[in-house]
């Protein structure tokens, strides 16, 4: 094969993203088992099957690494939502609140460890966490935000949802996860925390339908 053909070229850049994955999947497990500050770059690479320099190859330092992953997460995690949500559009408001809240929550249960640890560290105000965390989960309740709001509007505009407060409606949807979420990884971590979605509704709907 010509090394340097379209087809090569193509190829490389599959087997990279092989790799790629590899290495988030193995530090994802490993910040989750370790923690932000003890999880360990010769580690990762061991857990992924790489050479330290090909991680190194990949990402510059652990802040790199955490960022890549936390970036990775992310867009999952609002793939899911977005999905969810325009699935259940037809069904009108309700039907996208309770998309809404099991999306998020599917997300979390799919990746538990390392969101638990991300969550404890930001509910605890933990500092000195690595300078890729401090930045990048506000990103992610900003998107969750948005979200919530064009998700308020639409409760509006079908009159399912009373204008009286309705300005602090988005804040109780967003509120609302992050409590069951913190609650859940204290409290009662054995149990898969998507069951909850349908209460989420409920409660939500019992203090701001019309």
């Amino acid at each position: 094969m010509n090394l340097h053909s379209p087809k090569a070229t193509k190829l490389r850049e599959r087997l990279r993203e092989v790799v790629r994955d590899e290495i988030l999947a193995a530090a994802e497990e490993e910040f989750a088992g370790l923690g932000l500050h003890k999880a360990r770059m010769e580690t990762i690479a061991s857990r992924a099957g790489v050479a330290v320099g090909t991680l190194y190859n990949h990402f510059k330092d652990r802040d790199a690494l955490l960022t890549a992953l936390l970036d990775d997460r992310r867009v999952e995690m609002f793939d899911r939502l977005d999905d969810a949500m325009r699935a259940a559009a037809p069904e009108g408001f309700q039907g996208e609140l309770r998309a809404f809240f099991s999306g998020l929550l599917d997300h979390f249960d799919a990746h538990r460890p390392f969101l638990s640890i991300l969550i404890q560290n930001e509910s605890s105000g933990c500092q000195g966490t690595v300078t890729a965390f401090r930045g990048a989960p506000s990103k992610t309740m900003t998107e969750v935000a948005e979200r919530a709001k064009g998700l308020v509007k639409k409760g509006l505009a079908e009159k399912v949802l009373r204008r009286e407060g309705s300005e602090l409606f988005a804040s109780f949807l967003v509120g609302i996860v992050r409590s069951v979420l913190v609650y859940q990884i204290l409290y009662t971590p054995e149990r898969d925390v998507s069951s909850h979605a349908d209460a989420m509704v409920r409660f939500f709907l019992n203090g701001a339908t019309r």
